[in-house]
This record gives C-alpha cells, structure tokens and sequence, in this order.
C-alpha cells in the first residue's frame, strides 16, 4: 500500500500541532450570573463582562492557575480565542 506524498505530509502538520499544544486545557464547569465561573472544580470571579466564555467551552490559563492558588487569572477560550480576567477565590 503506497502512502502519498500529501497522506505525509498531513500526518506530519498533524503529529507537530499536537505534540507542540503542552497547554493543558479545562472545560467550564459551570457559570452563575456571568460572574462566577466554575473551572477544573474552582471558582473564578470575572474581573468584568466575560460572555465569550460559555458553560461548557474548553479554556486554556494563559496567567494565573488553574488550582485556584492565584490572585488573579487571565483565561482564554480555545476554540474562539476569547480572552477573560479572573480574581482566583
């Protein structure tokens, strides 16, 4: 069975994209008012307006932890690139 040149080549952009992604991602748990968010089982108070962050999307921590042993957070939404300013509780 032959492998075409462009078969290689796809697995190749496909094995770089996942290996060079080490940023851990969490999903929203759960979100109270568009005020509190709940992340990998912590609470993350909005520093401002965050409505481009949805219960249920997928968040990388760009600052701050996703432990919630931090002062403050900056979170962005993989899929869109939203990003959103968090006081950590």
């Amino acid at each position: 069975m032959a492998i075409t040149a462009s078969t290689v080549c796809v697995l190749i952009l496909l094995l770089s994209v996942t290996a060079g992604n080490t940023t851990p991602a969490y999903p929203v748990q759960k979100i109270i008012d568009n005020e509190v968010f709940i992340i990998n089982g912590n609470r993350y108070e909005a520093m401002g307006t965050c409505k481009e962050i949805l219960e249920g999307d997928w968040v990388v921590f760009l600052q701050g932890n996703p432990y919630g042993t931090c002062s403050s957070a900056v979170i962005q939404n993989i899929h869109t690139g939203a990003t959103c300013l968090f006081w950590c509780d």
